[in-house]
């Protein structure tokens, strides 16, 4: 997706990317101090941010997408919504002609954006972040305790249990029952209309007045995601590309049909409560992962 209609010059009004700046910024902070007049950064710290730079973006990102697409096959409502919103946007459009200033800014405010949002909020791939406390700070939990931190105290947030707090986030009806057979999965209470009409950064001042609580996918403050409009144009453009032209379907095996005596409808459903219960099972490392296969196929769109 392009701005001015070239492709893959990702700027835009009001777009804040990493650019070749922020990597010459981390090799010239281990430059010779006689050059640079500063003080040079440790050798680790350096390779460690070169690493971060370049690898962690396309992780985070890769693993996001994933979480997307196999809850979109989940949730095929939702997945026809953002297919309409696309048909409205693009007109028919080549991606050559998809701009950040005309395109971009509309999706993330449709059904395309809601999802994406979502998905960040339920399957957050940065879902612990550590901070180390500057200067003494009382904070409030989410119960009305206060708990005191003193200076140099290493902070771990815990952005997964945050997001998942009833007290904060409304969640979608579903039976106890339900609840228990499918182990209180995440995917259980995907929601993504709370996010219709919010910017694209869902912890915007403005957003609050909507009743959207704050929320912090990419961090905040000084050290928040440098590739955060990065990788918010990527997700759009790959969901763009992809669902324009094609659907996601679960797969569903010979074995299910045959349990459900033939008939698909049962079969997919069962089908979709395995895969929710499935998607309870997360493994993490440098972002998260299902521990289980879902297989899905892709078809073309019929329209």
């Amino acid at each position: 997706m392009g701005a001015g209609g070239k492709v893959g010059v990702l700027g835009g009004a009001g777009a804040s990317i990493m650019t070749e700046d922020s990597v010459e910024a981390i090799v010239i902070s281990a430059a010779d101090p006689e050059i640079t007049g500063k003080k040079p950064l440790p050798e680790e710290s350096v390779l460690g941010n070169i690493f971060f730079t370049l690898l962690a973006r396309h992780e985070t990102v890769g693993s996001t997408i994933g979480f997307i697409f196999m809850l979109l096959a989940l949730y095929p409502e939702y997945q026809k919504r953002i297919q309409e919103d696309l048909d409205t946007q693009l007109s028919g459009r080549p991606m050559n002609e998809w701009t950040v200033e005309k395109d971009y800014q509309a999706l993330q405010k449709g059904y395309l954006g809601a999802v994406q949002k979502e998905v960040l909020y339920i399957y957050n791939p940065g879902s612990f972040l550590m901070r180390t406390v500057v200067e003494p700070v009382t904070v409030v939990d989410s119960k009305g305790q206060s708990h005191d931190l003193p200076k140099n105290t290493v902070a771990l947030i815990n952005n997964a249990a945050a997001a998942r707090n009833p007290a904060v986030w409304k969640r979608p009806p579903v039976s106890s029952v339900r609840r228990t057979a499918l182990s209180d999965s995440p995917a259980l209470y995907f929601s993504p209309d709370r996010w219709l009409g919010t910017n694209d950064r869902p912890d915007d001042v403005d957003d609050k007045d909507k009743g959207v609580p704050a929320w912090h996918a990419f961090g905040a403050g000084g050290r928040a995601c440098l590739g955060r409009a990065f990788a918010q144009i990527e997700m759009t453009s790959v969901m763009a590309t992809l669902l324009r032209d094609y659907s996601l379907e679960l797969i569903v095996d010979d074995k299910t049909l045959q349990d459900c005596q033939g008939n698909k409808k049962s079969a997919w459903k069962m089908t979709r409560d395995r895969a929710i219960k499935m998607m309870y099972d997360i493994e993490m490392n440098i972002s998260i992962g299902l521990t289980k296969e879902i297989p899905l196929q892709v078809s073309r769109r019929q329209v």
